[in-house]
Protein backbone atom coordinates (compact mmCIF):
# COMPACT_ATOMS: atom_id res chain seq x y z
CA UNK A 1 0.00 0.00 0.00
CA UNK A 2 2.68 2.47 0.66
CA UNK A 3 4.61 1.44 -2.40
CA UNK A 4 1.47 2.35 -4.29
CA UNK A 5 0.98 5.53 -2.56
CA UNK A 6 4.59 6.54 -3.36
CA UNK A 7 4.46 5.56 -7.40
CA UNK A 8 1.31 7.30 -7.47
CA UNK A 9 2.91 10.71 -5.98
CA UNK A 10 5.83 9.83 -9.12
CA UNK A 11 3.05 9.52 -11.57
CA UNK A 12 2.08 13.00 -10.45
CA UNK A 13 5.03 14.20 -10.19
CA UNK A 14 6.25 13.14 -14.07
CA UNK A 15 2.23 14.50 -15.28
CA UNK A 16 2.28 17.61 -13.45
CA UNK A 17 5.64 18.47 -12.42
CA UNK A 18 6.10 20.57 -8.95
CA UNK A 19 7.27 24.37 -9.33
CA UNK A 20 10.92 23.56 -7.89
CA UNK A 21 11.47 27.28 -7.48
CA UNK A 22 9.27 27.51 -4.57
CA UNK A 23 10.96 27.09 -1.60
CA UNK A 24 10.22 26.85 2.23
CA UNK A 25 12.05 26.63 5.13
CA UNK A 26 13.22 27.04 8.66
CA UNK A 27 16.31 27.60 10.44
CA UNK A 28 16.93 27.25 14.53
CA UNK A 29 17.70 31.29 15.05
CA UNK A 30 21.44 30.55 15.90
CA UNK A 31 21.64 29.28 12.27
CA UNK A 32 19.91 32.27 10.71
CA UNK A 33 23.19 33.31 8.95
CA UNK A 34 24.67 30.41 7.64
CA UNK A 35 20.73 29.25 6.51
CA UNK A 36 20.11 32.44 4.96
CA UNK A 37 23.42 32.31 2.45
CA UNK A 38 22.17 28.49 1.26
CA UNK A 39 18.35 29.17 1.01
CA UNK A 40 19.13 32.27 -0.71
CA UNK A 41 20.61 30.40 -3.42
CA UNK A 42 17.57 28.12 -3.35
CA UNK A 43 15.81 31.09 -4.28
CA UNK A 44 14.18 31.89 -1.10
CA UNK A 45 13.24 35.01 0.65
CA UNK A 46 13.95 35.42 4.27
CA UNK A 47 14.56 32.36 6.12
CA UNK A 48 11.66 32.01 8.85
CA UNK A 49 13.60 30.69 12.42
CA UNK A 50 12.68 28.94 15.33
CA UNK A 51 12.23 30.37 18.23
CA UNK A 52 9.35 32.51 16.48
CA UNK A 53 7.99 29.59 14.81
CA UNK A 54 7.25 26.36 16.95
CA UNK A 55 4.54 23.43 16.31
CA UNK A 56 2.05 26.12 16.94
CA UNK A 57 2.64 28.33 14.33
CA UNK A 58 4.96 26.32 11.77
CA UNK A 59 2.21 25.41 9.60
CA UNK A 60 1.06 28.93 9.23
CA UNK A 61 4.43 30.52 8.72
CA UNK A 62 5.93 28.01 6.17
CA UNK A 63 5.10 27.14 2.65
CA UNK A 64 3.68 23.65 2.73
CA UNK A 65 2.86 23.73 -0.97
CA UNK A 66 6.61 24.64 -1.78
CA UNK A 67 8.04 22.11 -3.57
CA UNK A 68 11.93 22.46 -2.24
CA UNK A 69 11.75 22.24 1.79
CA UNK A 70 14.66 22.97 3.71
CA UNK A 71 15.52 22.77 6.93
CA UNK A 72 18.45 23.61 9.91
CA UNK A 73 17.05 22.90 13.12
CA UNK A 74 18.32 20.26 15.85
CA UNK A 75 17.34 16.90 16.26
CA UNK A 76 18.09 14.05 18.75
CA UNK A 77 17.71 10.54 18.82
CA UNK A 78 15.17 10.37 21.86
CA UNK A 79 11.97 11.62 20.02
CA UNK A 80 11.03 12.35 16.68
CA UNK A 81 10.77 16.25 16.62
CA UNK A 82 13.19 18.91 14.97
CA UNK A 83 14.05 21.81 17.22
CA UNK A 84 14.73 25.57 16.90
CA UNK A 85 17.06 27.80 19.54
CA UNK A 86 18.12 30.91 20.57
CA UNK A 87 18.71 31.60 24.14
CA UNK A 88 18.87 27.77 25.34
CA UNK A 89 15.17 27.70 24.18
CA UNK A 90 14.74 24.91 21.96
CA UNK A 91 11.12 24.56 21.16
CA UNK A 92 9.95 21.52 19.34
CA UNK A 93 9.08 23.44 16.06
CA UNK A 94 8.90 20.60 12.94
CA UNK A 95 7.61 16.93 13.74
CA UNK A 96 5.60 14.02 11.95
CA UNK A 97 2.64 15.21 12.09
CA UNK A 98 4.02 18.45 10.52
CA UNK A 99 5.11 16.63 7.71
CA UNK A 100 1.90 14.63 7.02
CA UNK A 101 1.01 18.41 6.48
CA UNK A 102 2.81 18.79 3.08
CA UNK A 103 0.74 19.74 0.48
CA UNK A 104 2.58 19.77 -2.59
CA UNK A 105 5.11 17.08 -3.87
CA UNK A 106 8.61 18.31 -2.66
CA UNK A 107 11.98 17.30 -1.64
CA UNK A 108 13.08 17.49 1.79
CA UNK A 109 17.01 18.28 3.30
CA UNK A 110 17.53 18.69 6.83
CA UNK A 111 20.61 19.23 9.03
CA UNK A 112 19.19 17.99 12.05
CA UNK A 113 20.98 15.59 13.98
CA UNK A 114 19.28 12.22 13.76
CA UNK A 115 16.89 14.34 11.28
CA UNK A 116 16.36 11.02 9.05
CA UNK A 117 16.52 8.59 11.76
CA UNK A 118 14.44 5.29 10.92
CA UNK A 119 16.01 2.02 12.67
CA UNK A 120 13.87 1.27 14.97
CA UNK A 121 11.06 4.09 14.09
CA UNK A 122 7.60 3.87 12.61
CA UNK A 123 6.12 6.86 11.20
CA UNK A 124 5.17 8.53 14.47
CA UNK A 125 8.46 8.56 15.55
CA UNK A 126 10.66 9.47 12.05
CA UNK A 127 10.07 12.31 10.29
CA UNK A 128 11.56 10.16 7.78
CA UNK A 129 8.86 7.92 7.35
CA UNK A 130 6.29 10.12 7.88
CA UNK A 131 7.93 12.31 5.11
CA UNK A 132 7.93 9.40 2.31
CA UNK A 133 4.42 8.25 3.45
CA UNK A 134 2.96 11.56 2.50
CA UNK A 135 3.86 14.26 -0.50
CA UNK A 136 7.73 13.51 0.12
CA UNK A 137 9.80 12.09 -2.96
CA UNK A 138 13.19 13.05 -2.01
CA UNK A 139 14.81 13.13 1.41
CA UNK A 140 18.26 14.26 2.54
CA UNK A 141 19.32 14.14 6.05
CA UNK A 142 21.67 12.50 8.72
CA UNK A 143 20.69 9.67 10.97
CA UNK A 144 23.08 10.35 13.43
CA UNK A 145 25.20 13.43 13.96
CA UNK A 146 25.19 16.39 11.52
CA UNK A 147 27.36 19.46 11.74
CA UNK A 148 27.00 22.97 10.06
CA UNK A 149 28.72 26.14 11.11
CA UNK A 150 26.84 28.96 12.39
CA UNK A 151 28.32 32.02 10.28
CA UNK A 152 29.20 31.78 6.47
CA UNK A 153 31.41 30.51 4.96
CA UNK A 154 29.00 27.27 4.86
CA UNK A 155 30.08 23.74 4.92
CA UNK A 156 29.76 20.07 5.46
CA UNK A 157 25.32 19.62 6.44
CA UNK A 158 25.36 23.31 4.88
CA UNK A 159 26.65 22.37 1.76
CA UNK A 160 25.59 18.72 2.06
CA UNK A 161 21.73 20.15 2.11
CA UNK A 162 22.09 23.22 -0.02
CA UNK A 163 23.92 21.03 -3.14
CA UNK A 164 21.38 18.44 -2.96
CA UNK A 165 18.07 20.90 -3.11
CA UNK A 166 20.10 23.33 -6.06
CA UNK A 167 20.52 19.74 -8.13
CA UNK A 168 17.44 19.22 -7.26
CA UNK A 169 15.78 22.26 -8.44
CA UNK A 170 17.91 21.98 -11.93
CA UNK A 171 16.48 18.60 -12.85
CA UNK A 172 18.69 15.97 -11.26
CA UNK A 173 17.18 12.80 -9.98
CA UNK A 174 17.43 12.11 -6.01
CA UNK A 175 20.47 9.77 -6.84
CA UNK A 176 22.09 12.20 -8.73
CA UNK A 177 21.72 15.13 -6.78
CA UNK A 178 23.11 13.47 -3.70
CA UNK A 179 25.93 12.27 -5.08
CA UNK A 180 26.47 16.20 -6.46
CA UNK A 181 26.02 17.42 -2.95
CA UNK A 182 28.76 14.88 -1.73
CA UNK A 183 31.21 15.86 -3.86
CA UNK A 184 30.76 19.85 -3.24
CA UNK A 185 30.73 18.59 0.52
CA UNK A 186 34.31 17.26 -0.17
CA UNK A 187 35.71 19.67 -2.10
CA UNK A 188 34.13 22.48 0.49
CA UNK A 189 34.72 21.66 3.94
CA UNK A 190 37.57 21.13 6.29
CA UNK A 191 37.64 17.61 7.17
CA UNK A 192 38.72 15.69 10.20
Amino acid sequence: EKLSHYLANIREKNSRPPEVSKVSGISAKVWEMASQAMYSRLGGGLVKTSPELDLGNVLMEIDANAAIQFFNLHGTDTDAYWYGELDFHYPRTFGPETAAQMASINAIAVEACYGAKFIGCNESSSVLLRALSERTLGFLGSSKIAFGPAIPPNSLADVMAGEFLLAVQNGKNFGNATNIARKATLNTSMLD
